[in-house]
């Protein structure tokens, strides 16, 4: 598998996976399951976000990876898999 920087090219490619095993890429469209509390702000649930970029950082020495989304309008990150 090629590697980007030490990370995957298949995020870059393909997405992160969201609740329900949905892939995004930057530009969709994702709805908050339940309130999601990010690095700076807390996002209120059943509202859609628009994802402007996909954070993903290897782990240290462990084969995984911390995986973030930063969405339109909001400051921080936030966990993916508190999105459908």
């Amino acid at each position: 598998m090629a590697q980007f920087g030490g990370v995957p090219e298949r995020f870059k490619e393909h997405g992160l996976r969201v609740r329900n095993f949905r892939q995004v890429v930057p530009g969709d469209w994702v709805e908050a399951k339940r309130d999601v509390e990010g690095t700076i702000e807390t996002l209120k649930k059943g509202v859609s976000y628009q994802v402007v970029q996909l954070l993903v950082e290897a782990n240290g020495n462990d084969r995984q990876f911390v995986k973030r989304l930063k969405l339109v309008g909001h400051k921080g990150d936030f966990n993916p898999k508190r999105f459908r």
